[in-house]
């Protein structure tokens, strides 16, 4: 498993506050595919997969406030696409 980390946005940045999930748990994510936004005290911000995987589980709901460097969410890498399975690829 991957954490995914609350960012720090800016210097002076202690908590974020996570504004929505742009993917929901059990979904195939890519590297670079945005999952979530966060806003900082100046700015708000899209946070990128860092690996490419399953979103196994968010950590917290929509409209927290995360301490910076806080695990939001894990993603379990190196797995296939579960529904090519069900579609009968392999």
């Amino acid at each position: 498993m991957l954490a995914v980390r609350m960012p720090r946005l800016d210097e002076s940045m202690d908590t974020g506050k996570l504004i929505e999930w742009l993917r929901k748990e059990g979904d195939h994510v890519k590297e670079g595919e945005p999952i979530a936004v966060v806003e900082g005290e100046k700015t708000t911000f899209e946070i990128e997969a860092p690996a490419s995987g399953f979103l196994n589980k968010t950590l917290h709901p929509a409209g927290s406030e995360v301490p910076v460097d806080e695990p939001i969410a894990l993603i379990e890498v190196g797995t296939t696409d579960q529904n090519d399975s069900a579609r009968g690829h392999s």
